[in-house]
């Protein structure tokens, strides 16, 4: 196996670029880099489209000062800031939630850069929440059968004395 790997040459451009993972380089917060991905999940055509914004303007803003940190410890520390739930907004500004995590990335200049990895949870969190729709359902669903039997119960004894009563009567 080790003899296979050094004789093989990767082309990790092409690996990124077929990433299903959006692939993001950003220089202080711009995004310089950008590869498929991330144009399929900000709702860019070309390149030219997502090149040069700030990575910010696709956030939602409750998230920027936490990514700015996060961008911050990145670049100046080495640290990996690990996978957080955010929100982002695509090109015609509808709300898409994805999971963020930040690596250093550093540039064959040897600045330090940041790579973001973007995963889109959309839909995951949609299925969350219908999982948690059906289950409150279920709840509700116990709950009435709970309170049908309780209520059932007097009301057969009540039942069962009323006839009597009526027996004795006739």
């Amino acid at each position: 196996m080790e003899i296979i790997m050094k004789n093989m040459n990767f082309d990790f451009q092409q690996i990124i670029e077929g990433n299903l993972n959006a692939n993001i380089i950003l220089d202080d917060r711009i995004i310089v880099y950008a590869n498929k991905a991330s144009k399929l999940l900000l709702g860019f055509n070309e390149n030219d489209e997502i090149l040069g914004k700030r990575f910010d303007q696709f956030l939602h803003p409750e998230f920027h000062s936490i990514c700015k940190e996060r961008l911050r410890r990145v670049t100046e520390n080495m640290e990996i800031a690990p996978l957080m739930e955010q929100k982002m907004f695509q090109k015609d500004g509808s709300e898409i939630d994805v999971e963020i995590m930040a690596i250093p990335y550093k540039h064959s200049n040897n600045k330090m850069m940041s790579q973001i990895v973007v995963r889109d949870i959309t839909e995951k969190k949609h299925t969350q929440h219908l999982i948690m729709q059906t289950e409150k359902l279920s709840l509700i669903g116990e709950l009435a059968a709970g309170i049908v039997h309780d209520i059932r119960n007097p009301i057969t004894a009540i039942k069962g004395f009323l006839q009597l009563l009526k027996a004795e009567i006739v």
